[in-house]
Parts: structure tokens; sequence; C-alpha cells
């Protein structure tokens, strides 16, 4: 598994660096309605907008953590596509062939799509769900992950396979751990709860790129400051993580996904949004310990005449 060597996002139409083989984004919330689903099918949209260095465009996977979750292949416009969901898979021998499996996901523009239909049937057992993580990891592109709140008990954001795919990959060949990005609802529940996913991410991904982004979506969050609300910089003294930005809830976006359009018509503002998200994690992984690098060495890209 690899992380981001260098990420570029420039419009469509211009030229950008590379996305190295392997990127590995996880969204993880706070709390319960915090955005991880629509946060993380808006950046993988953002992903699959990237052009690298020889014309192509590197594939995007999204995937739901959990099985029993809803709602992702929705968010893209996919619910009536064929294709399988969490429920469709089985392993008995815990192998998957990760290029036949996207081949077969349902898909939208560029980004093929993991989500789970739990009233379709059984979710896969843990060990065929870890032969999927595993079969996932050793493809080409990015991977962007809708964690929900990881594990509210243990506070591990990830299934362990993930970290056990993290040890022991050399350096210099940008082997390292998922990059995490923790929305965070401004409020004293979800704060606890962040501290917690803090604990398990550090412990279970010691060199990992972090960084919160406070979500305002709900209705006390309109604002820097609400009454029972926390800024910007008391999420980031309180958790010690750096905050890389804030998050709102687009009504056009939202309309649009009711109505069955997905994703087609993201706003530019959001698209910019998500870029500055993006450049700013690099900026996070470029002071990271350890083999985990995002280097923000070429954010902003060059552009073709």
């Amino acid at each position: 598994m690899t992380m981001i060597s260098k990420y570029v996002r420039v419009p469509e139409g211009r030229a950008a660096g590379t996305i190295r083989r392997g990127t590995v984004i996880v969204v993880v919330g706070a709390a319960g309605g915090a955005g991880t689903s629509t946060f993380a099918a808006i950046l993988a949209r953002v992903l699959a907008g990237t052009v690298s260095a020889d014309g192509s465009t590197p594939p995007v996977d999204l995937a739901v953590t959990d099985p029993s979750r809803t709602g992702l292949d929705m968010i893209l416009g996919l619910e009536e596509e064929p294709g399988p969901r969490w429920q469709d898979i089985r392993a008995p021998l815990g192998v998957v062939d990760g290029r036949t499996l996207v081949a077969r996901l349902p898909e939208a523009d560029g980004i093929r799509v993991l989500a789970g239909r739990p009233w379709t049937g059984p979710a896969p057992h843990p060990w065929e769900q870890d032969a999927v993580w595993e079969a996932l990891l050793g493809l080409p592109g990015s991977l962007v992950l809708d964690a929900g709140q990881g594990d509210p008990q243990t506070g591990h954001p990830l299934p362990e396979v993930f970290s056990r795919a993290s040890q022991g990959l050399p350096d210099g060949e940008g082997a390292g751990s998922p990059a995490f990005l923790l929305l965070v609802p401004p409020d004293f529940a979800a704060l606890a709860a962040a501290q917690r996913i803090v604990i398990g991410t550090r412990r279970d991904f010691p060199a990992a790129p972090l960084g919160a982004v406070v979500s305002r979506i709900g209705p006390l969050c309109h604002g820097r400051r609400t009454e029972s609300g926390f800024s910007d910089g008391d999420v980031a003294d309180i958790l010690g993580i750096p905050v890389i930005g804030g998050y709102r809830r687009s009504p056009r976006l939202v309309h649009g996904i009711e109505a069955g359009a997905g994703l087609e018509e993201m706003p530019g503002s959001i698209v910019r949004q998500f870029d500055r998200f993006l450049a700013r994690l690099a900026s996070l992984s470029a002071g990271s310990s350890g083999s985990a690098r995002l280097s923000a060495g070429s954010v902003g890209g060059r552009h073709a005449r």
C-alpha cells in the first residue's frame, strides 16, 4: 500500500503532476450525521478529475468500510445500477481478484463504488472482507474510504487488515499508512468521540497524516462559533491535531443527490474547497515522520497553454 507521492489537482484540460499507485485516504466521522459519506464521495469525485503527467486519469475506488451502512451508491446516483455490493461478495477461500471485482462495480464519472445494501442479505464473513481490502489495496490509483465512525467501542478507525498492510513496507517507495480526515461537529459529544478516534488512529497508524475538518452541517453550526459550539482553533487545541478547514453542505448539491443526479452538478466552489483540503493534507504529510508521505511540492500544478 502506497501513499500519494504528488497530489496535483487542476481544472479540466490542464496538465498536472502524478498520483502514485495505491493512494489511500480515509474519511472518519466523530458523530453520526457528520457527513462522512457525502464528504468521501465528493473527495473521490475531485480525485477522479485529476490528470497524471502522461495525460491519463488514474482510477478511483470508493468504498464503505462497514457493509451494514447504506447510501454511498445513492450519493453518486448509482442506486439502480447493477453490480456487486458488499452483500454479494463471497470468498470462502479468502481470496478476491481485485481487478475482476472493480470491473464489475457500479461506476460513475470514473469512480468505482463498493457500497452496502444490508436488506439484500448478510455481510461477508470477516475473512472475506479482509480479502476484499487486500485486493483493493493492491490496485493502482486512489482508494477513498468512508469509515463512518470507525469502531466506537475500540476507537479503531479501520479494520485490522489495514494496519497489518502498512507495517514492514520499505521506505523510499511511497509506502506508508493511509491519510486520515476526521470530520468533527463542533460540540462536546463529538469532540469526546473524536478524542477516542485520534488516540486509536495514532495507535494503529503512528506515521499517518491526520487532519480535522470541522463539520458545520447541523442546525447549530452556522457561523464560526455557536452557543454550544467551538471555533476551529478550539477543535485543534482539544484534539491536538491541525484543522485543515470547515465543511458545509451545499443546498444545490443536496438537491442534485435527492433528485438522483448524484454529483453531476457539483459547484465549482465545492471543487475548489476540496482541492484546498487535499493540499493541506499534503502539507501535513510532508511534515510526518516515518514512511507516510503526501508531498505538497507540486500542488497547484502546471498549466497547459
